[in-house]
């Protein structure tokens, strides 16, 4: 009887253990490959069809393994903010979304980070009409360069 009462023992410490070492695994994870590289940074954004000029400067924060981020867009200074939620096997794709506050704009937002450096983000959006109030998805893609 002693046996089988620590072998159970043993099982449960065991798995609690390793359940513990998993999570913090994963917790160093979110730091080294997002939080120590994105945390309290600022970014410029570009339309990828058109990379000359800056459009938006972002600030992105990190926790875990999502990446909230506030910018305003330099051309019609409509500030807007949302969520990146990084995909917590593969931390360097992830899908969001975005709001603007002086507006009723919105979307969702596909992501990939490039490097260190960029962010990739692909966040089409519906241009509505006002005779038939059918909407168009327009495609829309950004390119976020860390601000030098």
């Amino acid at each position: 009887m002693d046996n089988f009462i620590n072998a159970i023992t043993t099982g449960v410490i065991d798995s609690i253990v390793f359940a513990v070492l998993v999570y913090l695994l994963q917790i160093y994870r979110y730091w080294k490959i997002l939080k120590s590289k994105f945390h309290n940074k600022t970014f410029q954004g570009f339309f990828k069809q058109a990379p000359g000029d800056s459009v938006q400067t972002i600030k992105l924060s990190v926790k875990q393994n999502v990446i909230q981020f506030k910018g305003t867009g330099t051309i019609d200074n409509d500030p807007f903010e949302g969520e990146l939620i990084m995909n917590p096997i593969n931390l360097k794709i992830g899908e969001g979304f975005h709001y603007h506050k002086n507006s009723e704009g919105y979307g969702f937002v596909k992501v990939i980070i490039k490097d260190d450096d960029t962010f990739l983000l692909e966040s089409p959006y519906i241009q509505m009409t006002d005779e038939n109030r059918i909407g168009t998805i327009i495609p829309q893609a950004f390119i976020w360069r860390r601000k030098k």
